[in-house]
């Protein structure tokens, strides 16, 4: 009955057949700008809801848990899934079970080499490992405090399930006694919308006096076609990492490039000086590409500089320190063209790693 005051059926539905695989579909005709989704506070799953639930005292006592509160919900849907009487058992009867999603994180090693050479290769590895030792501390806790002896089953395969649900379906939601300070939360049919990318903009707020969610339209959509919502500015790198996806035409797409210096350059102490000085660091400084702004492509351009100067050009810069600090002009016409070459070798040596690079 609850699930009716989201507007269910009056402007969405359930399809699983879109080309996504699950969404919503609008039900009528609905213009830009028009509710189509209301969520109150009482069918969310919050941090607030899980210290609220019968392992509240375990979590509010864990430093852990209190620190992720990703981590202190995904216990939460482990446990309170078996609970025949629970609240949330429609929304846990549409979800998708254990095996039936994949993230990265959980990808066998035969996957993860395809993506050797870029940076979401480590980054996907880091999540398995965290994954892994989140899995032991939580089994630990939860035994340790007699709730394995209640449920069928925790393991592993239930503990990724519990944590791919939560990381692809968390958004920020204000709490009930401070509405000045927001808290993740499960927002069950909002979390069934897909991403719109290209043109796409967050249609989605708070509303404080009806205590709920609410989501409008980006663009016009006819009866039985998919409603969208925008997950924000995310490179596809982040969504594919995060939600499990990419996108093939993506309008805002970037990717991450890592510059540091040689640590065999016998001018590294120094040049490592002046990149500190700009708040670089020498080891590994993050760059985007393509830039989103003048003042981080100049700021990449001004690290490949440092990083090229020679002996007689560190010495021009020791006696004017203002030469590091200006973005257009070069430092020499010699450096500036070094600059440009280290730049483009360091963008195909990165090219050369990937085991796919044809």
């Amino acid at each position: 009955d609850e699930g009716k005051n989201t507007l269910v059926n009056e402007y969405y539905d359930f399809d699983l057949n879109v080309k996504e695989g699950v969404g919503l579909i609008a039900t009528k005709n609905l213009d830009k700008d028009d509710i189509f989704l209301k969520v109150p506070r009482k069918l969310t799953i919050s941090t607030e809801t899980v210290l609220n639930s019968s392992i509240g005292h375990i979590i509010s006592h864990d430093e852990l848990c209190l620190s992720m509160p990703s981590l202190a919900i995904a216990c939460y849907l482990l446990i309170e899934r078996y609970n025949e009487t629970s609240y949330y058992t429609p929304y846990f009867n549409v979800l998708a079970k254990p095996g039936d999603i994949t993230m990265p994180f959980q990808y066998n090693y035969d996957t993860l080499k395809a993506l050797k050479g870029s940076n979401t290769y480590y980054d996907a590895l880091n999540l398995k490992k965290a994954t892994i030792r989140q899995y032991v501390y939580c089994y630990r806790l939860m035994k340790r405090n007699g709730y394995l002896k209640n449920i069928p089953s925790f393991r592993y395969i239930d503990f990724q399930w519990a944590i791919a649900i939560v990381m692809t379906r968390q958004n920020s939601i204000p709490r009930h006694d401070n509405f000045e300070q927001n808290m993740i939360a499960l927002i069950p049919a909002f979390d069934f919308c897909n991403h719109k990318s290209n043109g796409g903009y967050v249609t989605t707020y708070f509303d404080q006096l009806s205590d709920s969610s609410i989501t409008s339209t980006m663009e016009p959509v006819k009866k039985g076609q998919p409603l969208y919502i925008y997950y924000g500015q995310r490179p596809n790198n982040l969504l594919f990492l995060f939600n499990g996806f990419i996108i093939d035409q993506h309008d805002t797409d970037t990717i991450q490039i890592l510059l540091s210096l040689e640590k065999n350059d016998p001018l590294y102490k120094i040049k490592a000086m002046l990149l500190k000085k700009l708040m670089m660091n020498a080891d590994k400084t993050g760059f985007v590409f393509p830039a989103a702004s003048h003042q981080e492509m100049y700021a990449m351009l001004q690290y490949c500089r440092i990083a090229t100067l020679t002996k007689e050009e560190l010495t021009l810069c020791l006696k004017n320190k203002e030469l590091i600090h200006q973005q257009e002009e070069p430092i020499t016409e010699s450096n500036e063209i070094k600059a440009l070459h280290y730049f483009i070798s360091t963008l195909e040596l990165k090219l050369s790693q990937y085991p796919t690079t044809y």
